[in-house]
């Protein structure tokens, strides 16, 4: 099932603040919304492992400065209008964490190794289904 694009940025949302840190006021909205529909939570989840290795992609020098260059060129092509607006402190972390995913995730605690097996489960399942 697709998720709507609006609780996949909610979502991105809500653990953007909680990165912050939440207020008790924000924390009883954040617990309401995700309580409102389970897409909230499901969606808080498999972004939640995205954050959580992004987490990490800030821990290793290397990444951590690939993701402030990929941040500078977000926001440049923002400005330009080459891209939608976006928070680039979010997507360029996102984008390294999403490479980790890719090709760290088999060994990644879950549940990032739960989303990984699960992408990489449908996706042969799709390809075996493409080939009959």
């Amino acid at each position: 099932m697709a998720v709507e694009p609006d609780i996949a940025a909610e979502a991105a949302a809500w653990l953007a603040r909680q990165d912050r840190g939440l207020t008790p006021a924000e924390t009883r909205a954040l617990a309401a919304w995700l309580a409102a529909d389970r897409q909230h939570a499901a969606e808080w989840t498999r972004i939640g492992a995205f954050w959580t290795l992004a987490d990490g992609a800030r821990a290793v020098p290397e990444l951590a400065a690939w993701a402030a260059e990929l941040e500078a060129r977000i926001k440049t092509a923002i400005e330009g209008r080459h891209l939608p607006e976006q928070d680039a402190r979010v997507a360029a972390p996102a984008i390294v964490g999403a490479l980790m995913e890719g090709l760290l995730g088999p060994l990644a605690p879950s549940p990032a190794r739960d989303l990984s097996a699960s992408w990489y489960g449908r996706r042969a399942s799709r390809q075996s289904a493409s080939v009959k």
